[in-house]
């Protein structure tokens, strides 16, 4: 009878108490990754591809009332698949971000691409280069926030085969890994006491 007593009255003091705002905090891994379809007799090749504000904000799915805080790029990789028409053992490749204001900035160079299968699997890029990589966090950054007037950037890779002019067809996949935070004032039960800070 105790326990029922205590129980009817934790009830009531929980859904008679009042609620209030409440900031929150929190932090989403998005990606996002350009594909680049190369089939060239000679072995020398360039080929672009766009990363646009809707595909990046439709990654993201923020909830309504959201504010982004920052974002922040975590790593780019490589995803390789090669058909048998390829004749190349290697290629070696370099990223261009193309900016929404129309400048152009490395992100990586003369990474070496093993061609040795039919499907070489995910090849991390080391060797970033900052300059791009900070104009790539800055351009995706504005997507998020709805900053800025620009719809898309271009990410251009070039490369060249070995053995020298050998034919290369092969399927590249740039993947990009970023981190969003975000706050949100969300409202909760007085009764939770001091959850998350007070919304500004």
């Amino acid at each position: 009878m105790k326990k029922l007593l205590l129980f009817c009255f934790a009830f009531t003091i929980l859904f008679s108490s009042g609620c209030v705002n409440r900031l929150f905090k929190y932090t989403v891994t998005i990606e996002q990754s350009t594909q680049h379809t190369v089939d060239d007799p000679d072995g020398s090749f360039t080929t672009s591809a766009f990363i646009s504000r809707t595909t990046v904000a439709r990654a993201l799915n923020l909830p309504e009332g959201a504010r982004v805080t920052d974002l922040n790029i975590e790593s780019l990789s490589l995803r390789v698949s090669v058909p048998n028409t390829n004749q190349a053992t290697l290629v070696t490749v370099s990223g261009v971000l193309g900016t929404s204001a129309g400048s152009s900035h490395f992100l990586f160079r003369q990474q070496p691409i093993p061609l040795a299968g039919v499907n070489v699997p995910f090849i991390g890029l080391n060797s970033l280069i900052e300059d791009g990589i900070g104009k790539l966090k800055t351009e995706l950054e504005n997507f998020v926030k709805g900053l800025g007037s620009g719809s898309q950037v271009e990410v251009a890779l070039s490369g060249v085969s070995t053995p020298a002019g050998s034919r290369v067809t092969v399927t590249i996949h740039l993947d990009i890994k970023a981190t969003v935070k975000y706050e949100r004032c969300e409202e909760v039960l007085e009764v939770l006491g001091d959850v998350g800070e007070s919304c500004p």
